[in-house]
């Protein structure tokens, strides 16, 4: 996955609703392509508010 697809899939997810997010392996990739610390915190961020959002789903709908 490239940084442009990674971003793509994180934008769609925050602004759009969708409930893709893209998964570990490919976050775990994307941060060894990362070349700042700001970049790393920023793949980071994003990526730990759409699992707490996914996460408030699951425990909002009862499953846990």
């Amino acid at each position: 996955m490239s940084k442009t697809e990674a971003i793509e899939i994180f934008a769609k997810s925050v602004f759009n609703e969708e409930k893709k997010v893209i998964s570990t392996d490919e976050f775990n990739a994307l941060m060894e392509k990362a070349e700042t610390q700001q970049e790393r915190d920023f793949y980071f961020y994003i990526y730990s508010y759409l699992l707490q959002r996914s996460q408030r789903e699951v425990v909002r709908s009862g499953k846990f």
